[in-house]
């Protein structure tokens, strides 16, 4: 049976600063408390684009309320 264990929002940004700080699979699987295998697949499925961090949904639309609009963008295809 195959089993997945999410990472929390926060573990995925202390992810990304170990593997931008050039921290390996292991160490970064140790600092986290993490199974090897757990690290790997967070690391292919997000490829460490800010943007792709899972956010709750509250804090990820006020940041892209934050944001300065695009020009020609609207607060409508903005998604607010």
């Amino acid at each position: 049976m195959s089993f997945y264990a999410h990472l929390t929002p926060s573990e995925r940004e202390k992810l990304m600063s170990l593997s931008n700080g050039g921290k390996g699979l292991s160490e970064s699987a140790r600092r986290l408390g993490r199974h090897k295998s757990t690290i790997s697949g967070e690391r292919k499925r997000n490829a460490f684009s800010p943007s792709r961090i899972r956010l709750p949904r509250r804090k990820a639309l006020a940041m892209l309320a934050e944001r300065p609009a695009m020009p020609g963008e609207s607060l409508t295809t903005r998604g607010l």
